[in-house]
């Protein structure tokens, strides 16, 4: 007699956690990710793009696990196992259950799947990026938010639960800016909804104001040490000036919402947010609808001045898998349901196996997942130059420089020792490497310098600018980024010694061909 697994969120949840533990620990870091380590290697109230919660989770995780693959991408991990529980718990909340078996309510085992195999969700909780954390305190907040909805009004219960959100939104702001959306949402739901707008003459939801002000104190302060950066950083990127074409950045964030979640689950959590907002007795989903609703449009809007990445809109999930986990399916609808499952689970399987084996046959120059890779290959060859040039000059100290933070932090990561590398940003943007101790503050007249510039014109630009006070560039080589044994792109590497170095420091069979 054959024993038959049951199913329940705590086993969906396991899984989907065992399975990003394979690729958090097998798929390299991409620039991203090495930039937040370094920012964990700096820990400060704030940082030039987000707020310093990503640091501190990668701090963390490191502590535990070194500095590995792993351990900068624990925290992420750990968020999605929050983020999932927090949704199971959210779920059986507006389907109301109050008594029964609940690890194996029908609501709780949908949006456990569901954020388990829509693909934002799946590799969301893999990457050391903020919008991990993100998602775990506003899955969070979102559940004491429904509980001080349903507590009765005015009651040191609802009290108590307004405090808990206003945490939350305090932890949530010091994790990326865009978690003020979550209070505006619920404001505008509370002014709409007569049931709700009650809640505006009891303390908590100003009591929780306060508190979320509190936590993010330290944070304001470190932008007005430095004339607001990451505010105006934020700001312009998201609401800066318009370019292109307002269709084409609303179709494309429309289209990226929809490989992201599954055309057919996107199409039904839209559905059953409508259905909730217009014919929903509850004041306590509708509430949960406007969120994503209110989310929903102000991307929409947002995208009519400037593009809107994919990931930004990913709070509208936690709002939006509730609903549709709690809709009472039946016939075709269950079986749409269970169509769109199979497409996010597909999607979600072939986008792990493409990090890991590289499952499409997509040109390197074409494949974003080429980013993560070949760095380790560029490490080896740098760390052979500086290690000749350390040995044969006269050098007192010999930096490491590349122009783009992205080569600066995944250079840093995959050297011996993790030494610090700086980046020059004269083809990039402005970035974290601007507000720490630049080339041009710490190198002294008589050190040396190894630059890692690209293998172009703008990158023998750079070179020169840099060795304008110094001897002439000396040549130290090509270094490709291989995946595969092939090339995925190639740098330059130069150096710049002092006039009192030897001269002659590469013969032409040491450098990398």
């Amino acid at each position: 007699m054959t024993t038959r697994v049951r199913v329940t969120p705590a086993l969906v949840i396991a899984v989907a956690t065992l399975i990003r533990l394979v690729l958090a620990a097998n798929v390299p870091l991409f620039p991203d990710e090495t930039y937040y380590w370094e920012w964990s290697r700096h820990l400060a109230a704030g940082y030039f793009d987000h707020p310093p919660a990503i640091a501190l989770l990668i701090r963390a995780g490191t502590v535990l696990l070194g500095d590995t693959n792993l351990g900068v991408r624990l925290g992420a991990i750990l968020a999605g196992i929050v983020t999932s529980w927090a949704l199971v718990t959210l779920a059986r909340r507006l389907e109301e259950r109050t008594s029964g078996d609940t690890l194996s309510d029908p609501s709780a085992i949908r949006v456990a799947i569901l954020a388990a195999c829509i693909p934002v969700a799946f590799a969301g909780f893999v990457l050391a990026t903020p919008d991990a954390p993100l998602l775990a305190i506003l899955a969070v907040m979102l559940v004491a938010l429904d509980r001080a909805f349903a507590a009765p009004y005015q009651s040191w219960d609802a009290l108590q639960w307004w405090c808990a959100a206003g945490v939350m939104l305090g932890v949530g702001l010091c994790t990326k800016y865009t978690a003020v959306l979550v209070p505006f949402a619920v404001c505008c739901a509370m002014l709409v909804r007569p049931g709700l707008r009650i809640r505006f003459r009891e303390p908590g939801p100003y009591v929780a104001t306060i508190i979320a002000v509190l936590i993010f104190m330290p944070v304001i302060l470190w932008n007005a040490q430095h004339q607001w950066v990451s505010f105006a950083f934020q700001i312009r990127h998201g609401l800066g000036h318009t370019t292109g074409s307002a269709l084409i950045r609303e179709v494309q964030l429309i289209g990226g919402q929809l490989g992201l979640i599954s055309p057919i689950l996107a199409v039904m959590g839209g559905i059953m947010v409508a259905k909730t907002l217009r014919r929903s007795s509850s004041d306590r989903r509708f509430a949960i609808a406007a969120i994503a609703m209110t989310i929903t449009l102000f991307f929409l809007v947002s995208a009519l001045r400037k593009p809107v990445e994919a990931n930004w809109p990913a709070p509208v999930l936690l709002a939006t898998l509730p609903l549709l986990a709690t809709w009472n399916m039946r016939g075709i609808t269950r079986r749409w349901f269970q169509w769109g499952v199979g497409l996010a689970m597909l999607c979600t399987v072939a986008l792990a196996t493409h990090a890991l084996v590289g499952f499409f046959p997509v040109p390197h120059r074409r494949d974003p997942m080429t980013q993560a890779y070949g760095w380790d290959h560029l490490a080896a060859q740098v760390e052979r130059v500086h290690d000749t040039l350390a040995s044969r000059t006269s050098c007192t100290h010999t930096w490491i420089t590349a122009d783009r933070y992205q080569d600066a932090s995944e250079l840093a990561f995959h050297l011996a020792g993790h030494p610090p590398v700086f980046a020059l940003n004269m083809s990039g943007r402005a970035n974290q490497y601007d507000l720490w101790p630049t080339l041009w503050t710490t190198a002294r007249h008589e050190d040396c310098l190894v630059l890692v510039v690209d293998d172009d014109r703008s990158g023998m630009i750079i070179v020169q600018r840099v060795a304008i006070y110094r001897s002439r560039p000396e040549d130290a080589g090509l270094a490709p980024l291989l995946l595969d044994g092939q090339p995925i792109a190639r740098r330059h590497l130069w150096v710049v010694r002092n006039e009192n170095a030897v001269s002659a420091l590469f013969h032409p069979n040491d450098r990398e061909p």
